[in-house]
């Protein structure tokens, strides 16, 4: 979704079309998602496949930061025919990385497995870690895709005991291999491991 530019001769960006027109879709599940998806639809290893990380970066109207930001519709086009073409191969749920219960609108409905939404301290304000999952009228169980392990006001533990009694159905620590300023993989994973552990996840 941003401007078309070669990195070491190879294509990045200007590729807006595989979500925004039915060619571009068409072109996208045939060629590239529907043989990947195939290949590892009964791969016991994989949990669940992530159609697609934080979406409403590239919907106008949702945060779209990209120059060519797509439409609401087109995605909900999109994550429809997902859910059709990749749900009659796999075995696994699908689901996709949403930035906020902002996004929830984009897939709410379309028969995603569980949803899935991320939350970092910045968003508390606007999108509170704490609201109760019954306040949102979902379809499916929704799961806390991302969580900082580092750089936090809150501990792991304390996420996660919010998310618990918020009634996620799971979570996620954010991240196991990023290196980035909300990243601690070790604490992250052990701190986790240690809490569900400890029977507080119920």
């Amino acid at each position: 979704f941003d401007r078309r530019q070669l990195v070491g001769g190879v294509q990045t960006g200007g590729r807006r079309h595989l979500v925004a027109s039915e060619d571009g879709r068409r072109t996208l599940f045939e060629r590239v998602i529907l043989p990947l998806v195939s290949r590892y639809a009964e791969e016991p290893a994989i949990v669940a496949w992530d159609l697609f990380n934080e979406p409403e970066w590239a919907v106008l109207g949702l945060g779209g930061r990209f120059p060519r930001a797509g439409s609401f519709a087109a995605f909900r086009s999109f994550f429809e025919e997902a859910v059709a073409r990749a749900g009659s191969v796999v075995s696994q749920p699908l689901t996709v990385g949403l930035a906020s219960v902002r996004g929830l609108g984009l897939v709410q409905g379309l028969g995603f497995g569980f949803h899935q939404v991320h939350w970092y301290d910045g968003m508390e304000s606007r999108y509170p870690l704490g609201r109760p999952v019954t306040d949102l009228g979902l379809d499916v169980p929704i799961v806390l895709g991302e969580f900082p392990t580092r750089g936090s006001s809150r501990s792991v533990e304390e996420i996660l005991d919010i998310a618990a009694a918020a009634g996620y159905a799971g979570a996620w620590p954010w991240s196991w291999g990023a290196t980035d300023e909300a990243t601690d993989p070790e604490a992250g994973a052990e701190r986790a491991a240690a809490w569900a552990a400890s029977g507080t996840a119920g």
